[in-house]
């Protein structure tokens, strides 16, 4: 029997399904999102077998693993992104989101950034991205194994990379950045309202004046409604270092308890070295009306949006920063506290003292 989506149901008895669940306690909203889809090859809708770019048929090799679940905290990291070869392989930023980046930097600073923070830098994609073209780049993962990976694939640049939280990026990445970048919605993994604020107030404590921030949210509404589907589909890809793999992300609607979106993943690879067969993993992520965004980005020191895009195409048009704009890309800079200038208006204003008529002494 298949699952609405066209895909098994999960079993956590199935000896080769791995399944992670990650849950939140704190409230959020959602709507229906825009469905990018790849191509998927009929045979790998089974999981059983993937087609090489070749047409060649390579037949997946299930190993046994544990059939317990796995239960993870809110801030757990998750699987999927400890493989950084596989993830590398999904989520390399092509050259059009690039120079759709590279637009909005540049829109929000008047000319190309120096120095960059990404305080989610993954495996490094965005950070050799920016590093390649000059800048400074400093950056922070959870995942250990993320960590290792930016730091071989920015070996021998001006970079620094740490293992790190989000909610307070390590000191050793330094300060005063002129362009920060988070996207993909990685906010969304944080645990509550107040770790955004936080993450918010810890960006600000790093960033220059007149910097900028770019950041991939979703602006949702309690009204709002997702649709269980597919949102993303692709694969079966060569990975780097050997094998294939191909992932399937859908969303399953609004958990009715938490009102946090809930994500459930499939990763399906064959011949990777170190990473499982297929693994399923299951997720909420946070999400907020544009009001609880407004009051968060006042309760961390200010913040003013520069720019909103549609985070649903890589050409990232522009479109209002409003209820219902669902997932988007944020140009935020942090607001500068307005300083009283003294007024010289009162000065330039005041009379200056009347000179006393000299007398003439007219002869009679």
């Amino acid at each position: 029997m298949e699952s609405a989506t066209g895909l098994p149901p999960i079993d956590c008895d199935t000896p080769s399904a791995l399944l992670l669940c990650r849950g939140h306690d704190n409230l959020s909203q959602g709507r229906a999102r825009t469905t990018k889809n790849g191509e998927l090859g009929k045979d790998l809708r089974s999981q059983r077998r993937c087609f090489a770019p070749d047409g060649d048929a390579k037949n997946f090799h299930y190993a046994p693993m544990p059939p317990s679940p796995v239960s993870l905290s809110p801030h757990s990291p998750m699987t999927f992104y400890s493989r950084a070869s596989v993830y590398s392989a999904f989520f390399a930023p092509s050259d059009q989101m690039k120079g759709s980046i590279d637009r909005l930097a540049k829109f929000a600073l008047k000319r190309a950034p120096k120095s960059v923070l990404d305080p989610c830098c993954g495996p490094g994609l965005w950070l050799e991205h920016f590093a390649k073209k000059g800048c400074v780049v400093a950056g922070s993962d959870l995942q250990a194994p993320a960590v290792a990976s930016a730091e071989a694939r920015l070996a021998g640049m001006r970079a620094v990379v740490a293992q790190g939280d989000m909610r307070d990026p390590p000191a050793l990445l330094g300060a005063s950045f002129d362009l920060c970048i988070n996207l993909d919605n990685s906010i969304g993994h944080l645990g509550c309202r107040e770790d955004v604020i936080a993450h918010f107030i810890a960006m600000r404590a790093r960033m220059q004046p007149k910097s900028a921030y770019i950041l991939g949210c979703a602006i949702r509404e309690a009204d709002d409604v997702i649709i269980a589907e597919t949102v993303y589909e692709r694969g079966p890809i060569e990975v780097a270092g050997g094998g294939f793999a191909a992932l399937r992300t859908e969303t399953l609607g609004i958990d009715p308890e938490t009102r946090c979106e809930r994500i459930r993943q499939w990763t399906m690879s064959a011949h990777v070295p170190e990473c499982p067969p297929l693994i399923i993993e299951q997720y909420d992520l946070l999400t907020f009306g544009i009001a609880q965004w407004k009051e968060m980005f006042e309760a961390s020191g200010g913040w003013e949006v520069l720019q909103c895009c549609d985070a649903t195409t890589e050409s990232l048009p522009s479109r209002p920063f409003t209820r219902g704009a669902g997932d988007v890309v944020l140009l935020l800079r942090p607001r500068i506290a307005a300083t009283r200038k003294k007024s010289t208006r009162a000065s330039a204003t005041k009379k200056a003292p009347l000179k006393k008529p000299s007398r003439t002494l007219r002869k009679r």
